[in-house]
């Protein structure tokens, strides 16, 4: 996923999940502090002025494409909300939707969304679930770029 459009999707989340990420946390629940060690520790030189959430985006999709290398086959818009998904509930809780990664893996675009919206997961950011939802269904960024914001 060498070419995924890191700027693209941080506004992707920043646009759905809203002033959430202004304290940010990651998947594990950890407070994330600009640090140097953090960021050297993650593989990232900090002399390139990556800020902490693409810091945070760049190890997820890393453990993404260790974990679940099938993503990276896929076209863009699908890989930033499976990236997405993971950066909210962790690359472990991603895999634990055996039925979505089924999904993903061969292409069935409508089954992966339905399965998005039976999930624990949409459950705890509905508005956020849907735009991705339809960004998975349909292979496009207009679902995210007109959603409000989650309402958590």
């Amino acid at each position: 996923m060498d070419d995924l459009d890191y700027p693209k999707l941080m506004g992707q989340l920043l646009h759905v999940e809203g002033p959430r990420l202004a304290r940010y946390f990651n998947a594990d629940g950890n407070l994330i502090v600009a640090e140097t060690p953090y960021l050297e520790s993650i593989g990232l030189n900090t002399r390139k002025g990556v800020t902490v959430l693409e810091a945070d985006l760049r190890r997820v999709v890393r453990e993404i494409e260790d974990r679940l290398p099938a993503v990276a086959l896929l076209d863009p818009v699908r890989q930033r909300v499976v990236v997405h998904m993971a950066f909210n509930m962790g690359v472990t809780g991603l895999l634990a939707m055996i039925r979505f990664v089924a999904a993903v893996a061969i292409d069935f675009w409508e089954t992966a969304a339905q399965e998005m919206l039976i999930s624990q997961w949409a459950k705890e950011g509905k508005r956020r679930a849907a735009a991705l939802r339809e960004m998975m269904r349909r292979g496009h960024d207009d679902a995210a770029s007109t959603e409000p914001k989650d309402d958590r």
